[in-house]
């Protein structure tokens, strides 16, 4: 194949422990878990073991990729791609031009929903009419650092999480590259999408319906995760709830593209939503959705309205990844698409940790090699095989799991 984010956890939905241990038990835990400067190396051990002092781990991280950006925007040469081309594309929009087969840059035709119209276009002035790509720069700088964020608090829902899964989501030099170096719209699309993740996870259905919706209208790889969203709104939400939540997804879109179907709908729709370009995966994600619901048919009847994050996490970002393993191609600013979510998929399976990082760290070569090779697309294909099978044989089964949340 072509390789074309500290507040402790008050979100309703949580995996929770039993709490049926001892005073004393009780006691050995609180003292666990309180870091001493006189012991390093418990200090080491409890700052990336327990799930208590994620949010320590978390800002020693942020405030590393806060100095690394830095280091990288001001040391690194930028690369143009595609940032002049969003712009020329954007700026026809802002001249009054609401035909997208007229809407073109140097690379083509403009292929993205409306969102991403108004987004470029907010960047367009922002960056003195595109001129100032520094300004750029900074901004994705600032725009990395929120997805960050957003993904440790989603990642610090799940209590069986240890903190150390949080570095790996950090040390990604393509995904630097993607964010700072390049400006893609691919990340713009992923921190709407992180943000509803987390407001989906605090319960706000409404809310992350809408940031759903907008992630969509930016770009359309989003529709990956869709199978899942839509199970795990019809586990939440029920039959009548769900249909409320696709109607607010549907009024979104609907009124994000007014300015063009009102005038020119043909080109809209077959410009900004040209499914054929994109997936052909959906029967397989649905497949290993099924699977999981069948592990535990109760889900529905006991679990509908307290979910827990492993679970929806869980769905949402294999979804993702199985339309990712199977995509007819893939070019180098799709690796923000689920960069973030692996160390978390490999924490699901039962591959030990070493491995789990010899395959990360596979995987992270082989979106560095350029251009790529029959070796670098043959290391990515087999790594995300064994984790899709990790991912089908499973941690636990999802009934299972319940015990030891």
């Amino acid at each position: 194949m072509a390789i074309k984010n500290r507040v402790r956890q008050t979100g309703p939905i949580n995996d929770q422990r039993g709490s049926s241990s001892s005073s004393s038990s009780g006691a050995t835990s609180v003292q666990a878990s309180q870091l001493t400067l006189f012991r390093p190396i418990e200090l080491v051990t409890q700052l990336l073991t327990n799930h208590a002092h994620i949010w320590k781990l978390a800002g020693l991280l942020l405030l590393f990729e806060i100095l690394l950006n830095i280091v990288i925007i001001k040391k690194i040469p930028y690369t143009e791609i595609d940032w002049a081309a969003y712009m020329q594309e954007v700026s026809g929009y802002l001249k009054g031009e609401t035909d997208y087969t007229k809407l073109q840059g140097d690379t083509g035709p403009l292929v993205y929903p409306a969102g991403f119209v108004y987004i470029y276009s907010t960047l367009y002035y922002a960056t003195d009419f595109g001129e100032n790509i520094l300004r750029g720069q900074w901004i994705f700088m600032g725009l990395y650092l929120m997805t960050l964020v957003i993904v440790f608090s989603i990642y610090a829902k799940d209590k069986s999480i240890p903190p150390y899964v949080l570095i790996p989501v950090c040390l990604s030099r393509r995904l630097h590259s993607i964010y700072v170096l390049r400006l893609f719209n691919d990340p713009v699309a992923m921190f709407f999408l992180y943000a509803a993740t987390l407001a989906f996870l605090n319960r706000r259905w409404a809310l992350s319906s809408t940031l759903f919706s907008l992630a969509v209208s930016i770009k359309m790889n989003i529709l990956l995760f869709f199978p899942a969203f839509g199970f795990l709104l019809w586990q939440t939400q029920g039959i009548i709830g769900t249909v409320a939540q696709l109607t607010i997804m549907v009024l979104i879109q609907v009124l994000l593209s007014l300015p063009f179907t009102l005038h020119h709908p043909r080109s809209y729709l077959n410009k900004a939503f040209e499914f054929s370009r994109v997936f052909q995966s959906d029967g397989g994600i649905v497949a290993v959705i099924n699977k999981g619901f069948k592990a535990s048919p109760t889900v529905l009847a006991t679990n509908a309205r307290y979910m827990r994050p492993s679970h929806v996490l869980t769905l949402l970002f294999t979804s993702n990844f199985i339309g990712i393993v199977f995509a007819r191609s893939l070019h180098y600013q799709f690796y923000a698409w689920y960069s973030m979510t692996l160390p978390y998929l490999l924490y699901q399976t039962r591959i030990p940790v070493v491995l789990s990082m010899v395959l990360l760290g596979a995987i992270e070569w082989s979106w560095n090699v350029f251009p790529a090779t029959a070796e670098s697309s043959g290391v990515l294909v087999i790594s995300h095989l064994i984790i899709l099978v990790g991912l089908w044989v499973g941690k636990k089964s999802v009934g299972s799991q319940k015990k030891s949340n």
